[in-house]
């Protein structure tokens, strides 16, 4: 993978490959890893030229990637979005650990304590 990073260029206006690329860095299930895939293909296709196609500005965009925390999650759907990509859900296969996470109505039962 990390020779695929480095040649990000590669990647500019190829919305297959950066799916693949993206897919292959998922799949690791490392945060920071899919992160710093998704900052590689936003800087493929050239900081100024992505931020207006993502509707951000440039600034946004580098702090996004800058900052100490991770972006939200809409911002996330608007990088990959912009690089032409989507997210797409998909039941991971019996072989697979999946991760430990709360059941959905936990999430409701959380979002409708919040003031």
């Amino acid at each position: 993978m990390t020779t695929r990073l480095v040649a990000a260029k590669n990647f500019r206006n190829d919305a297959k490959a950066i799916a693949e690329h993206l897919n292959e860095a998922m799949s690791t299930k490392d945060p920071l890893l899919i992160m710093r895939a998704i900052r590689a293909m936003v800087q493929a296709q050239g900081l100024t030229r992505f931020s207006r196609k993502a509707a951000l500005t440039r600034g946004t965009v580098d702090k996004i990637f800058t900052a100490e925390e991770s972006p939200a999650f809409d911002t996330v759907l608007k990088l990959l979005f912009a690089l032409d990509v989507r997210l797409v859900a998909e039941a991971v296969a019996e072989a697979e650990e999946a991760p430990d996470l709360p059941a959905v109505s936990e999430f409701r039962q959380e979002s409708s304590s919040i003031p």
